[in-house]
């Protein structure tokens, strides 16, 4: 399966880069490059943590993963999808959830029509505290 992603997408084929893809599937989430590796790590996988981040900025450039967000300099990823997902992110323990509908359709759709633009994609973030880190904050 990602012999022929990584092929249709012109990156070579390596044990590493099947082994990566197959790690980010099995993780089922939004993910960073510690995620990766710790998965790797506990099921006795050895990759350099330098491999990881240019085999996933590899993976970025050929379309293969979104980048999600940034939370404290941690860039944050996903496998791309046929569809977008929007995400809620709190401040304090960076628990990243995402959103099951987009609000942002209808504006898309408008936008388009009034200036004549073919979008593309957009982005939306909501950037706050969650339920348990605010009974935390109110229990201290």
């Amino acid at each position: 399966m990602y012999s022929n992603l990584l092929k249709e997408k012109n990156i070579k084929i390596t044990k590493n880069r099947i082994l990566l893809l197959e790690t980010i599937e099995k993780l089922n989430k939004v993910f960073n490059v510690d995620d990766i590796y710790e998965s790797l790590k506990n099921n006795n996988h050895k990759i350099n943590i330098s491999t990881i981040y240019r085999n996933v900025n590899t993976f970025y450039e050929n379309d293969i993963l979104d980048k999600i967000t940034e939370v404290n300099g941690i860039i944050y990823y996903q496998l791309q999808k046929e569809t977008h997902l929007h995400y809620l992110i709190c401040t304090q323990c960076n628990q990243i959830i995402p959103l099951k509908e987009c609000p942002l359709e209808e504006i898309e759709n408008n936008l388009s029509k009034k200036t004549g633009y073919t979008i593309e994609s957009h982005n939306l973030e909501f950037r706050g505290i969650c339920p348990k880190c605010n009974k935390n904050k109110k229990d201290i």
